[in-house]
């Protein structure tokens, strides 16, 4: 059994947030909406806290891309008529 308290907050993140995404794809897959874009926008904000104290360019980049296109499904569920102004 791993005990919890002798990892850092950083290792309990990255578990949460991995743990978020694996329900963020069966969501997904189940056509859960909008609590998939939910899920799935807090797994990305704690792999983008991870990936900033690892100072790993490559997952910081894939996942503020992520909070970002997760944000902008999130606006478009809350504000239905607002994604015509960008059509």
């Amino acid at each position: 059994m791993i005990d919890i308290h002798k990892k850092d907050h950083v290792w309990v993140v990255k578990w949460i947030s991995s743990i978020l995404m694996i329900f963020t794809m069966a969501f997904t897959a189940a056509n859960i909406y909008p609590m998939n874009i939910l899920l799935g926008l807090s797994a990305s904000i704690g792999w983008t806290y991870v990936s900033l104290r690892w100072c790993d360019r490559a997952l910081i980049v894939l996942n503020i891309i992520a909070v970002t296109v997760y944000l902008v499904g999130l606006l478009n569920y809350l504000y239905p008529s607002a994604k015509y102004l960008y059509n």
